[in-house]
């Protein structure tokens, strides 16, 4: 999982950035990490497309902790 944070903060491609965002949600939904990461994306990613997906995935996190 830690991985997985660096990569959505840190990598150089917004694919990728996109990518480790959404494994995080879809696999640990109510880690605290997650939660954080997805809001730092939302908030202050440089690409548009890993903004939008991160607020997405914001808003659906209470629907993927049901699972």
């Amino acid at each position: 999982m830690a991985f997985l944070v660096a990569r959505a903060g840190a990598d150089p491609d917004p694919g990728v950035r996109v990518e480790a965002l959404r494994a995080l949600a879809f696999h640990w939904p109510e880690e605290t990490a997650t939660a954080s990461a997805l809001a730092a994306g939302a908030a202050g990613d440089e690409a548009g497309e890993v903004r939008e997906e991160a607020a997405r995935l914001v808003g659906a996190l209470a629907e993927l902790r049901a699972f």
